[in-house]
């Protein structure tokens, strides 16, 4: 794994979502027992995890464009965080709020890990592992 130094972008999406944090602490506790009961009746949570990653996808798209404008343009950095920011608080509370279907799975906990990573190392992140170039 490599290790780099965090940047502006990264410091300062960290000071917007700290109150987002704390909302969301009390929203996933207002949602965990609605969790539990779509759980066991496994359609709901599927169809819920399903309408999450329709809210996923697009934002992950848009996000890594600004990204890709990023590394490669470092005058429009400013910009770019600026246009990004929207999608990268969306897909944010989206990954955060959404449940684990089976935490007892690995690849599921990773999955959800993997994204967020992905969006709090903006614009130097990777879905893919590792560090983008």
């Amino acid at each position: 794994m490599t290790t780099y130094a965090r940047c502006w972008e990264q410091k300062t999406f960290q000071y917007i979502t700290t109150p987002f944090d704390w909302i969301m602490v009390i929203g996933l506790k207002i949602l965990r027992p609605i969790y539990w009961v779509m759980i066991i009746t496994v359609l709901p949570m599927m169809l819920l995890l399903f309408l999450m990653e329709l809210v996923w996808l697009p934002c992950a798209i848009i996000i890594s464009l600004f990204a890709r404008l990023s590394r490669r343009f470092k005058g429009l950095r400013p910009f770019s965080f600026v246009l990004a920011l929207p999608f990268l608080l969306c897909a944010y509370v989206v990954i955060t709020l959404s449940p684990v279907p089976n935490a007892a799975l690995q690849r599921d906990v990773e999955a959800k890990l993997i994204k967020l990573n992905y969006i709090l190392s903006f614009p130097y992140g990777s879905l893919f592992g590792g560090v983008a170039g």
